[in-house]
């Protein structure tokens, strides 16, 4: 029995000093990641995103003719004791070219004059004479200094005539005629608001065929107004 119990000591120490596996583990399953999805913009994104695009395609576009109505006011000097009143109105339309620089306008004025003359030895003579020319002109921004621009003007077109001639010595008379106009300017513009103040330096000349004719309605001008356009 004693070799049975060494043999036992025996197997026991040897299965003590060996090497213990350790358990085998399971794999822990790798989680696959999940595909990134777009995400969905919202509607005001949508909106914000297409405006740029949408100001592009404007700026592209052609702009809008634009319409302006004006009413101006100041003197003439035609030298001597030619000088009066003046008035205006002035339709204007702005074509959609050269980023609107160019206006054409059609233009309506009334001058007055009237003087009184001296005749020796027979008594005196009045004149009275009214001039009504009719502009269509051309107007050009050569200067723009942030609000504030600068135009040149150049206008052409028909011109009426009335003069009233009475004297103490004789009948008096009416006589009208129909002749030309032309005219060159340099306007200065100040926009406030919906409207714009405007002044404007010129010089007018032109015939009117009536005979022995006391008094001019052209010469040097200069006008202030104000101009709206029209929404």
């Amino acid at each position: 029995m004693r070799w049975i119990f060494l043999l036992n000591l025996l197997v026991a120490s040897l299965a003590a000093g060996a090497p213990s596996r350790p358990p085998k583990r399971r794999p822990v399953p790798v989680a696959e990641p999940e595909p990134k999805s777009t995400p969905t913009p919202a509607a005001g994104e949508t909106s914000r995103k297409s405006e740029p695009s949408r100001a592009a395609a404007s700026t592209r576009g052609p702009q809008p003719i634009r319409y302006a109505l004006a009413l101006a006011g100041g003197a003439f000097y035609g030298g001597g004791s030619n000088r009066g009143p003046l008035v205006a109105a002035v339709f204007s339309l702005t074509p959609p070219i050269w980023s609107g620089r160019l206006v054409l306008e059609a233009e309506l004025d009334w001058r007055f004059t009237r003087f009184v003359a001296t005749v020796p030895d027979t008594g005196t003579m009045t004149s009275a004479l009214h001039g009504v020319p009719l502009y269509l002109s051309g107007r050009l921004n050569v200067l723009r200094l942030g609000p504030v621009g600068l135009d040149a003007r150049l206008g052409l077109g028909p011109s009426f005539a009335l003069q009233y001639l009475g004297s103490s010595f004789s009948q008096s008379t009416v006589r009208t005629a129909v002749g030309w106009d032309a005219l060159v300017a340099l306007q200065l513009r100040v926009p406030i608001s919906a409207v714009e103040l405007f002044g404007e330096a010129r010089f007018a000349f032109g015939e009117a065929p009536i005979p022995f004719v006391l008094g001019r309605a052209t010469g040097l001008q200069g006008t202030l107004g104000v101009r709206y356009w029209l929404p």
